[in-house]
């Protein structure tokens, strides 16, 4: 997975762990903060991170990606290593494959994950027949 994507998973994981009053997972929690702090130093105006940590969606998700990749977090090692660490952390059992999985939280209205996937979305009166992969 490459640096980015790495740095914005671990950021909305860290952030639903955070959210959860009852998690036991306070290592999870230190770890997040602590890279929250990093990646928000490095960030002209953090709003886009708080953003992203209080909605969570697609278009919070393309803010914040512009803003990391404008502030070259993705260049700072120590950040990158701290999101993996927080991703193995959290979900330890995904560790070995280097793929995380993300799991849908409220409302979810499409979902799609995986490495070789052909998703069909056809909203039109006419039947279709998928294509032979």
């Amino acid at each position: 997975m490459d640096p980015l994507t790495t740095v914005l998973i671990a950021l909305g994981t860290g952030a639903s762990v955070q959210a959860m009053a009852t998690t036991t997972n306070g290592k999870a929690k230190e770890i997040y903060q602590d890279l929250r702090a990093r990646i928000s130093r490095k960030l002209v105006n953090d709003f886009a991170l708080a953003e992203y940590e209080q909605e969570l969606s697609m278009d919070s998700r393309r803010q914040l990606k512009k803003a990391l990749v404008d502030a070259d977090v993705v260049q700072d090692e120590e950040i990158v290593q701290i999101a993996r660490n927080l991703l193995d952390h959290i979900e330890p059992e995904q560790a070995p494959e280097g793929q995380y999985k993300t799991l849908p939280r409220g409302i979810v209205q499409g979902y799609n994950q995986g490495t070789h996937q052909v998703l069909i979305m056809d909203f039109g009166s006419e039947s279709r027949v998928p294509p032979k992969v």
